[in-house]
């Protein structure tokens, strides 16, 4: 379970084999600690944590929003203020 949900940062990206461009609004959260649950396995295989510094190390391999939100160079202290000053959800 996250809580203390707060709006990020957000991308735009243009997916070449659906023709079509979306918009991915990042939202950031605190950790409660608990096991994360595939709710579409069909869509998702998995979901796992990673560190914000293995991310980097992952790129281009990343969903292409994910690869673009590191582009755009946001630090994992920016990300972490919004818990404190982002609009809450």
């Amino acid at each position: 379970m996250l809580e203390s949900l707060h709006l990020g940062p957000h991308t735009k990206d243009y997916f070449e084999d659906l023709n079509t461009e979306y918009t991915t609004q990042f939202v950031i959260a605190r950790d409660t600690g608990e096991r994360v649950i595939v709710k579409e396995p069909h869509k998702c295989e998995m979901w796992r944590w990673f560190s914000w510094s293995h991310l980097q190390q992952l790129q281009p391999k990343l969903f292409k929003p994910i690869n673009s939100l590191l582009q755009l160079g946001v630090t994992l202290n920016e990300l972490k203020s919004h818990l404190n000053s982002g609009p809450t959800l």
